[in-house]
């Protein structure tokens, strides 16, 4: 197994070769690049094992570059285009992380790898692609089941200089121990709705563990909520009331009525209604 310190001295000699490759031979292909670049950086520096790398397997549109297992199930597709094909990005960006929608797509090399790449996964029902030269690589979700898949957001090293100062991100997202991981589904995968945190009244108020008193209207307006539902309240009544009227309460008013009529026998204070002597509505004051 290759350390992140082993790999990343791995990558920046290879970067050396290459170099001193191309200065001698002057134009280079795509054998070469997948020969002396990409295949060294798969196995030499992302620790990905012979057994997991598949070369060429054919697919409806063609043969796929480089296909890589996890586990004997295919995983992600790499398609490689040689280092003289160069991957232009937005002047001033930076950032590793680019919408597949935006200015990404508008560089017609770029445009042609990842279409190629995507139409590839879509052959062989393969999740994941990488389109690189070499050197930069454009890692992206190929098949989406929660978005179209140009909505989603591709993660680009743009150049060796960029990987070299950012291994870690590089090592964390593509080596074999990070893909067999997830690095690949915690990055693209489905973003979860964070689930909402309920409240309740009750957690707010100041000594909520106290026994609940009555509200000092209570007295007043008991006896003539009492004068005023209580025929209806009764069922003999509410019968009579309901054949000569025509109307019914529905359910839930009966639920209300009923919680009100419960103050009749609910908590009354010494001397109240229940105390066997009805209730008075009282009077105004002379």
């Amino acid at each position: 197994m290759v350390s992140p310190d082993e790999a990343i001295a791995r990558l920046r000699q290879i970067r050396v070769d290459f170099e001193e490759f191309c200065a001698k031979c002057g134009q280079v292909s795509e054998a070469d690049t997948r020969a002396k670049v990409i295949d060294r950086i798969l196995t030499q520096v992302l620790d990905w094992p012979e057994s997991a790398i598949r070369r060429e397997p054919h697919v409806e549109r063609g043969y796929i570059d480089y296909c890589l297992t996890v586990t004997g199930h295919k995983f992600l597709n790499v398609e490689a285009k040689r280092e003289g094909i160069p991957f232009v990005f937005p002047i001033g960006s930076r950032h590793r992380s680019s919408k597949l929608s935006g200015a990404l797509l508008s560089a017609p090399d770029i445009k042609a790898a990842i279409m190629q790449v995507r139409g590839y996964c879509d052959d062989a029902g393969i999740r994941y692609a990488i389109a690189t030269n070499g050197f930069a690589w454009i890692v992206f979700r190929a098949i989406r089941e929660d978005m179209p898949w140009k909505e989603g957001h591709a993660v680009v090293f743009s150049d060796i200089d960029y990987i070299i100062g950012n291994f870690t991100l590089f090592w964390n997202l593509l080596s074999y121990q990070a893909v067999s991981s997830g690095s690949l589904d915690a990055e693209f995968g489905v973003k979860l709705h964070k689930q909402r945190t309920l409240h309740r009244v009750v957690d707010i108020l100041l000594n909520a563990d106290l026994p609940l008193q009555r509200n000092r209207l209570h007295t007043q307006l008991h006896p003539i909520i009492k004068t005023i539902f209580d025929d209806i309240a009764d069922q003999e009544n509410r019968e009579k009331y309901v054949e000569e009227s025509g109307f019914e309460l529905s359910p839930e008013d009966q639920a209300t009525l009923d919680s009100l009529l419960a103050l009749d026998t609910d908590g009354r204070d010494e001397g109240e209604v229940g105390s066997g002597t009805p209730a008075q509505t009282p009077q105004p004051s002379p």
